[in-house]
C-alpha cells in the first residue's frame, strides 16, 4: 500500500509542475515521463520495481519532451530543382518596409515553372513585414499562392510581423500540392486585443474598470467585443471568472474610453466580481480575419511555425486532402504580458479528405476552440427519380463538391439513424446546391430533409504529443471518424479538453463520430464551465439521441486530476471502454449539479469500465456516477477497479407490499402504541457517509443506531412509523440534511433517472419532507424545490410528531391522498410508487463522519431521490 501511495504523489506532484508553468508562451518543460517515473521507483524507500504503477495505469501517460522539443518530421527537398533567395528578390530584414510584395513576385515567377519541378524560397532571418494593399497580385492577401506544386518556403529564424484590418488573410493557398511551410513566427503588428488589469468591479451596475497595460494602443472608439479574466498569480483562466462576448448576444453591453489608457466596461446578464488585479485580456473582433487559409490543396505541411495573435482563426483549412502539422505553436508571444493569441478558433479545419495529423504542437489562450475538426453534412432539398439535389444546412459557402465514387451515409435528422448508403455516379454544380446520381438505383429509403454524411470528405485526425492549455473554450470539437489523441496533455480548458459530438440541432457542421481512441494522455483542472473532461454527446431532435448514435470510443491509460467536473459524460453512445485509467479527484467543482460525478451517462449501451483506479471527490452530494435515460444493463461491465463497482452505475432497488388497515391514529401524543402489531416492515439496506463512501450496514453497532420503520396505509392517507435508537442526538436546524432525523421522498414515477426538481416539472407528485425532534422547532421540514404544486398547497395537511426517547427518538408522519392525486392514482390501479426513508446520522461529540442511513442502495445520497433507484412499494388490500 505505501509502494502505491508514494507512485500517486509522484504523479501529482508532475501535475503540480504543470501548474508553476501556466506561464504563456512557455512550452512544458520539464523530463519525460519516463524519467519523472523512473526517478520516482528510486528514491527513499520506493520499491525499484519499474512495473509498479496504479492500478489504473498500464504504461506512461503524457508529454514525451524529447519529441517534442527536437523531432523533426518534414524538410524541403535536399536537392531542390530551384532554389529562389529572397534577399536577392528586395527582401530585406528589419526594415520596417514591406516584404510581402518581393516574395510575391517570387511566387508568380515560379508559377512559369514547370509544376513536378521542387522549389524553395528560403526566407531570411529577422523580422520581415507584411502589409495590407501591398501586395499587387491579391489585395486581400500578404501573400496569395494559388496552383502551384512542391512548393517549400522555408524561414530561419524568421519572424513575420502581419498589418492589417478586417477581410485580411495574409497567408492563402488554393490549389497547391505538396506545400511546406517552416521555420517561421507569425504576429501581428496591430494586436486585436489588449491586455490590463481590473483597476474596480461594481458588482451593482456590472461594470468594471479596466487599466490597460503599457505598449497597447487604444483607438478611442472600437467596442470591445471579448471580455476574458485571468488569475494575477497563475495566469490560468480564472475560476468563476467572466468570459463575455458579443456573438450571438450582447454580453458586453458598452465600451467607454477614460484618460489614462483606461476602459470602462458595462456588462449585460449574470456577472461574478472580479478581483482588483484580475488580469483581462480585451479583444475588438472574433472572426472576420483568419492568418492561414488553406483551400483545396493536397498535402500540405507545417513545420516548426509559432503564431503568436491572429484576429480571428488562427488556420483556417477547407476541402484538402492530407494535411500535416509539426512543432505548430499558437502560443502567447515569449517575453511579453500577452495572455491572448487567437480571438476565434485555433485550427478549423472542415471538409477535408484524407488524414489530418497535428504532432508535437502547442495550442494555448485562445478565445474559441483550440481545433474543431469536422466533416460535412449535405441536406437533401429535392428528389426526381435518381436525380437528388443538396445543398450543405449551412448553405452553399458550406457546401463541398462530391467526389465521384464518394460514400453517402443516409441519416435521419430527427434521430440520428442511417437508413443506408448511397455512392455518386455524377454531381453537377447547380444553383440549389449539388445535383447527384448514385450506383443505386434504389433511393426509396431517402427523403427530403434527409441529411447525406460525405464519407470521402469524413477526414481521419490524430493529434499526438501535444499540449492544449489555458483556453476559455473547448480543447477538441471532434466531429469527425477515425481519431486518435494520443500522449497529450491538457490543462485549464474551461469548456472541456475534449467534445465528440453529433449535432443534429444546432451548428450541423460535422457527421456523427465514431471509432475515436484518446489513450496515454494527461488531464488537469479543466471543465470550470464545462460537463465533462470528455464528453461525447448527440444532440438529436432537441434533446439526445438513442444508445448506438455515437459509436465506438476507447479511452485507455489516460490519468485525470483536479477536474472541475465529470471525467466522463456519454448520451447515446454505444461501445465504449474505460480502461487502465488514474482519475484523481473529479468534479471538484461542478459546472452542472448532474455532473457532481465521475460518470454522467443518458442513453448508453456497450460500456465497459475496468483495471482503472479512483480517488474520489468529497464535495457535497458527489456521486461516483449518475445515470438518466435508458442504459443496457446487460452490456455494462465494471470489472477489476479500484473505489468503482458495478453497483455504483445500477441500484439495487428494493420492493414492498403494504397492507391496508383500520387506522385509528392518537395525534398530540407522544406514542406509537396505536400502530402496534401493524404495518410493514421496511428495512435500511445502505449506508453513505457525506462524501459519498460505503458503509457496511452490518458494521454499524445497533447500540449506535439502528431503526425500526413501519408503513400502513387506509383511506385518508400514508403513515410513517418510526424508532430509532441513536447514542448520540444531533439535530441541524439550519441544514438538516446533515443532521439526525427521518428523511422521507416520494413520488409517483418509478422509471425516471432525472432527481425531483426534474420530474416535478413533468406533472408527477413529488415530495421531499425531514421530521425532527429539535427543541423549539417544527418536527416536520417540507423541501419546496422538490415538492409538487399539490404538495405545497396542501402541506399543512401533513402531520408529523417527534420526539426523544432514552435511547433515540421516535415519531409518526401522515400524508393524505388528497396532496398526492397521482400517487393515490398509480395505488388505485394497483401500480408501484417510489417511496425512500432516510436517516441522517450524526455523531460530532465522537469525530464520527455524517452519513445517511437508508432503505435504498448505496450511494444513498443520489438514489434516494432517483425514481429509478427508489424502494418501490405495492399498497394492497387485506394480508
Amino acid at each position: 500500500m505505501k509502494r502505491w501511495i508514494k507512485i500517486a504523489l509522484s504523479l501529482l506532484l508532475s501535475c503540480c509542475c504543470l501548474f508553476s508553468m501556466a506561464a504563456c508562451g512557455r512550452p512544458d518543460t520539464g523530463k519525460t515521463d519516463d524519467q519523472n517515473q523512473n526517478q520516482s521507483q528510486g528514491q527513499g524507500d520506493h520499491d525499484p520495481d519499474p512495473t509498479a504503477v496504479p492500478i489504473g495505469l498500464s504504461g506512461y501517460a503524457g508529454l514525451d519532451r524529447e519529441k517534442f522539443d527536437s523531432e523533426i518530421l518534414y524538410n524541403e527537398p535536399a536537392q531542390a530543382d530551384y532554389v529562389f533567395d529572397a534577399t536577392e528578390y528586395g527582401v530585406t530584414a528589419d526594415d520596417d518596409a514591406d516584404d510581402s510584395a518581393a516574395i510575391q513576385r517570387i511566387i508568380e515567377e515560379i508559377k512559369t515553372l514547370a509544376a513536378d519541378k521542387t522549389k524553395v524560397i528560403k526566407l531570411p532571418s529577422g523580422r520581415l513585414d507584411f502589409i495590407e494593399l501591398k501586395n499587387p497580385v491579391n489585395y486581400n492577401h500578404a501573400l496569395f499562392v494559388e496552383g502551384i506544386d512542391n512548393l517549400s518556403i522555408v524561414g530561419n529564424d524568421t519572424e513575420i510581423m502581419v498589418w492589417g484590418t478586417i477581410g485580411f488573410y495574409p497567408f492563402q493557398f488554393t490549389n497547391c500540392k505538396n506545400l511546406l511551410v517552416k521555420g517561421i513566427s507569425v504576429d501581428w503588428g496591430n494586436l486585436p486585443f489588449v491586455m490590463g488589469t481590473v483597476e474596480s468591479f461594481d458588482i451593482d451596475n456590472k461594470t468594471a474598470v479596466i487599466q490597460v497595460n503599457e505598449g497597447y494602443l487604444l483607438d478611442g472608439k472600437t467596442e470591445v467585443y471579448e471580455y476574458l479574466e485571468y488569475d494575477k498569480n497563475t495566469n490560468v483562466p480564472r475560476a468563476g471568472g467572466n468570459f463575455l462576448h458579443n456573438e450571438g448576444g450582447k454580453q458586453i453591453a458598452s465600451t467607454e474610453y477614460l484618460e489614462g489608457n483606461k476602459l470602462r466596461l458595462t456588462f449585460s446578464g449574470a456577472v461574478t466580481e472580479a478581483p482588483v488585479g484580475t488580469k483581462v485580456a480585451c479583444c475588438f473582433t472574433m472572426r472576420f480575419n483568419t492568418t492561414f487559409f488553406v483551400d483545396r490543396c493536397e498535402n500540405v505541411r507545417f513545420e516548426s511555425v509559432n503564431l503568436y495573435a491572429s484576429p480571428g482563426m488562427g488556420l483556417l483549412a477547407r476541402s484538402n486532402r492530407n494535411l500535416y502539422f509539426n512543432a505548430f505553436r499558437i502560443i502567447c508571444k515569449p517575453g511579453t504580458d500577452r495572455l491572448m493569441t487567437t480571438t476565434s478558433d485555433m485550427m478549423h479545419l472542415k471538409g477535408n479528405m484524407g488524414e489530418i495529423v497535428i504532432t508535437n504542437s502547442q495550442l494555448e489562450n485562445g478565445y474559441d476552440d483550440a481545433v474543431n475538426v469536422c466533416a460535412n453534412y449535405l441536406s437533401v432539398g429535392t428528389i426526381s427519380g435518381n436525380s437528388v439535389t443538396a445543398v450543405s444546412p449551412g448553405g452553399m459557402h458550406e457546401t463541398y463538391a462530391p467526389v465521384i465514387g464518394e460514400k453517402m451515409e443516409i441519416i435521419d435528422k430527427a434521430t440520428g439513424e442511417s437508413k443506408g448508403i448511397l455512392t455518386v455516379k455524377t454531381s453537377e454544380l447547380t444553383e440549389n446546391g449539388y445535383t447527384m446520381t448514385f450506383e443505386e438505383s434504389d433511393l426509396s429509403s431517402l427523403a427530403v430533409g434527409n441529411y447525406l454524411a460525405m464519407g470521402e470528405h469524413t477526414v481521419s485526425f490524430t493529434m499526438k504529443n501535444s499540449i492544449v492549455r489555458n483556453k476559455r473554450n473547448r480543447g477538441l470539437l471532434i466531429q469527425t471518424q477515425d481519431v486518435l489523441i494520443e500522449n497529450c496533455v491538457f490543462s485549464a480548458v474551461q469548456h472541456g479538453p475534449v467534445l465528440i459530438q453529433a449535432d443534429l440541432n444546432g451548428s450541423i457542421e460535422g457527421v456523427i463520430p465514431k471509432d475515436v481512441t484518446i489513450r496515454n494522455c494527461k488531464f488537469y483542472n479543466n471543465s470550470a464551465y464545462a460537463l465533462a473532461d470528455i464528453t461525447v454527446a448527440a444532440y438529436v431532435n432537441g434533446g439526445y439521441g438513442k444508445a448506438g448514435t455515437i459509436q465506438n470510443i476507447a479511452i485507455e491509460n489516460n490519468f485525470f486530476a483536479y477536474g472541475r467536473s465529470s471525467v466522463l459524460d456519454l448520451k447515446g453512445v454505444s461501445g465504449l471502454s474505460f480502461k487502465n485509467n488514474y482519475v484523481y479527484l473529479p468534479a471538484l467543482a461542478p459546472y452542472y449539479d448532474q455532473n457532481n460525478c465521475c460518470f454522467n451517462f443518458m442513453n448508453v449501451s456497450g460500456i465497459t469500465i475496468e483495471n482503472s483506479d479512483f480517488t474520489h471527490s468529497n464535495t457535497l452530494n458527489y456521486m461516483r456516477a449518475f445515470v438518466t435515460g435508458t442504459m443496457d444493463t446487460e452490456t455494462l461491465v465494471v470489472d477489476n477497479n479500484n473505489n468503482l463497482e458495478r453497483s455504483d452505475f445500477i441500484a439495487v432497488v428494493g420492493e414492498y407490499d403494504v397492507v391496508y388497515e383500520d387506522v385509528q391514529p392518537n395525534w398530540g401524543t407522544q406514542s406509537i402504541e396505536e400502530f402496534d402489531g401493524i404495518g410493514t416492515q421496511v428495512k435500511m439496506a445502505a449506508a453513505t457517509t457525506v462524501e459519498v463512501g460505503k458503509v457496511e450496514i452490518d458494521s454499524i453497532d445497533p447500540d449506535d443506531f439502528s431503526a425500526d420503520t413501519r408503513l400502513v396505509w387506509d383511506n385518508e392517507g400514508i403513515y410513517i412509523i418510526f424508532s430509532v435508537v441513536d447514542d448520540e442526538i444531533s439535530f441541524n436546524t439550519t441544514s438538516f440534511w446533515l443532521g439526525d432525523g427521518l428523511e422521507i421522498f416520494m413520488t409517483d414515477e418509478t422509471t425516471s433517472g432525472e432527481d425531483f426538481s426534474s420530474i416535478m416539472l413533468d406533472g408527477h407528485d413529488t415530495l421531499q419532507l425531514f421530521v425532527w425532534a429539535a427543541d423549539g422547532v417544527p418536527a416536520l421540514t417540507v423541501a419546496e424545490g422538490r415538492c409538487s404544486e399539490s404538495v405545497m398547497a396542501g402541506k399543512d395537511k401533513i402531520l408529523a410528531e417527534c420526539w426523544l426517547t432514552d435511547n433515540g427518538y421516535e415519531g409518526k408522519v401522515f400524508i393524505p391522498f388528497e396532496i398526492i392525486p397521482k400517487i393515490k392514482e398509480a395505488i388505485d390501479a394497483g401500480k408501484q410508487i417510489s417511496l425512500s426513508c432516510n436517516y441522517g446520522e450524526s455523531d460530532p461529540d465522537k469525530g464520527a463522519m455524517f452519513k445517511t442511513i437508508s432503505c435504498v442502495d448505496h450511494p444513498t445520497s443520489g438514489n434516494k431521490m432517483y425514481p429509478s433507484a427508489m424502494t418501490k412499494f405495492t399498497f394492497i388490500q387485506g394480508e
